[in-house]
């Protein structure tokens, strides 16, 4: 499809998920008033957030934007069991968007066992109702949204809990100017979200990777959005750890495999002098196993990380939506993902 002509796009997205993509900044807009009055405890020394597929990369951005923020380590967990090291001084943030979550679920039971303070962030099932049963603390978010459109109400609620609530106007700011920037009435000559777009739906496969701690957030958020919206298998790699393995498998890599394409994501101000270094003769090793390559950097200079992410993220979202109408397939459906989740369930 045309992605110069908005009017259409309902042909492919009946279910209006690019319009719920360009929610997002109402999203995190409402993220403090969810969260209310609760807060990370004094004498906490440190934080769990657990949560899979899109609800888990709400853990992912509150912990690379609060890196360097925060005096406790934030640890994310994407799996059914929790560390040894977890009690009564460790909150565990428990995030679920439907809240029916096995692994999140588990994870939950886990941090009652060790008596850990739970802080369940969901918008109601099963684990809204252990948060209630058990006196947890609870934060609601908005129900019928899919996980993945609910990313700020999810991210901005752990944020805003973890005490970046003071970052969530500029995260607004920076989501809005994207959507002016890259929507859908924003030509493709202008807007760097459907070039990007445009060359993925040619392709067959696509790799991405990032230069920061907050663009590999992004990064593996585009690859997931690539395999929900557009049905088009991702994968990612982070410089400069990269530069020590993964090049040498591209350099080696024989050309004609298919078209695959190279997505280079930057948040220019929180990367590492040695990525920065690396990038460029990476890039030249690694070019001839590609059909394509781009780079993209999102996000105002002197933006608090939270909001430079944010706006990265909504980029890439932006980027799996339209390489799937792009595609001519219906971004909303995850057939194959409903059949896996229910056959895990039977066993």
């Amino acid at each position: 499809m045309d992605l110069d002509d908005p009017d259409a796009f309902g042909e492919v997205d009946p279910a209006g998920a690019v319009g719920a993509t360009l929610a997002a900044p109402q999203r995190w807009e409402s993220a403090p008033g969810l969260v209310g009055e609760s807060r990370l405890p004094d004498g906490a020394r440190a934080v769990i957030v657990a949560g899979m597929g899109a609800s888990g990369v709400a853990g992912e951005v509150a912990a690379a934007a609060a890196f360097d923020r925060l005096d406790v380590p934030v640890v994310t967990v994407a799996d059914a069991t929790l560390p040894a090291w977890v009690g009564p001084a460790t909150p565990v943030i428990a995030v679920s968007q439907s809240g029916d979550t096995e692994e999140t679920l588990a994870v939950a039971r886990g941090a009652l066992d060790a008596d850990a303070r739970l802080v369940a962030v969901t918008a109601g099932g099963a684990l809204a109702d252990l948060a209630v049963s058990q006196g947890a603390d609870l934060i609601r978010v908005p129900p019928g949204d899919r996980s993945r459109h609910a990313l700020g109400s999810l991210a901005g609620a752990v944020g805003v809990y973890l005490g970046l609530g003071a970052d969530i106007p500029a995260t607004v700011v920076s989501q809005r100017t994207v959507v002016g920037a890259l929507g859908p009435h924003a030509p493709t000559a202008d807007n760097p979200a459907k070039q990007i777009a445009a060359a993925i739906a040619a392709s067959t496969s696509v790799h991405v990777w990032s230069t920061s701690r907050l663009s590999a957030v992004a990064a593996v958020r585009l690859a997931g959005q690539l395999a929900t919206d557009a049905k088009l298998p991702a994968t990612t790699g982070a410089l400069p750890d990269a530069a020590h393995h993964e090049v040498l498998g591209w350099h080696h890599a024989e050309p004609g495999q298919g078209e695959r394409g190279l997505v280079v994501l930057r948040d220019l101000e929180s990367e590492t002098a040695p990525a920065v270094a690396q990038l460029g003769p990476a890039l030249e090793l690694a070019a001839p196993a590609f059909s394509w390559l781009t780079q993209r950097a999102v996000g105002a200079p002197g933006d608090p990380p939270l909001a430079r992410l944010a706006a990265l993220i909504l980029a890439v979202d932006l980027v799996g939506v339209y390489a799937a109408i792009a595609r001519d397939v219906d971004p909303t459906p995850v057939t194959a993902l409903d059949h896996l989740q229910a056959a895990a369930a039977a066993d």
